[in-house]
């Protein structure tokens, strides 16, 4: 996943149904204009969710079939309250 080091103007990302994992998600960072991410039937897990927490234009984010817990998707959705993410462990609207 080397290839997104330099992805700043990207702003949708579908990365579901990969063998993407929390190491993945560390190379998303500098995707700072991403909106959109899908990552349902992934490997990612709580552990990933750490870097999401950076992206702050995040809008959108899918989450089913991954490895997070309740817990972690919570403290995701209190990093990005401007996110709305869908996970197995419910639906976190935007506060905003």
């Amino acid at each position: 996943m080397s290839h997104f080091k330099n992805c700043k103007n990207l702003e949708r990302l579908d990365l579901a149904l990969t063998n993407v994992g929390d190491a993945g998600m560390a190379e998303l960072k500098a995707c700072t204009n991403l909106t959109e991410l899908r990552l349902d039937h992934t490997m990612v897990s709580d552990a990933g969710l750490e870097h999401i927490k950076e992206l702050k234009a995040l809008r959108t984010l899918t989450l089913v079939k991954t490895k997070v817990t309740a817990d972690g998707v919570q403290k995701l959705a209190t990093a990005l309250p401007s996110c709305k993410i869908e996970s197995d462990h419910g639906t976190f609207e935007p506060k905003q």
